[in-house]
């Protein structure tokens, strides 16, 4: 699984794509990001411990 993360290719970006993204340092450089969502304070375990920020970010998205 590493393996195809690390050589996957891809040439253009998916549209109706959201990308929520934690702020700490990461192997997956935010820089290379275009038009992320940044949860501050994010971590790894950010799927825990900022469920809400992150559902409430999702039911936005869904209802626009």
């Amino acid at each position: 699984m590493i393996k195809k993360n690390l050589k996957w290719e891809q040439n253009k970006p998916s549209k109706n794509f959201i990308h929520i993204h934690k702020t700490d340092v990461s192997f997956f450089m935010i820089k290379y990001i275009k038009n992320a969502i940044l949860i501050e304070g994010g971590t790894n375990a950010m799927i825990l411990n900022k469920a809400k920020n992150i559902s409430d970010i999702i039911n936005q998205t869904l209802t626009c």
